[in-house]
């Protein structure tokens, strides 16, 4: 399942949910400040 196709919960934390999805997917490990930084880039 993509990451953009994914519901989140009401509880659920976005950020730590695509840090954690990211690195099973990908093996990457990313930083939530670094995943807010790139989201706040394309929001400008």
């Amino acid at each position: 399942m993509a990451i953009s196709d994914r519901k989140f919960e009401p509880d659920e934390k976005p950020y730590e949910t695509a840090c954690r999805e990211i690195k099973e997917e990908t093996g990457f490990e990313v930083e939530q400040n670094q995943l807010q930084d790139l989201v706040a880039q394309y929001h400008l």
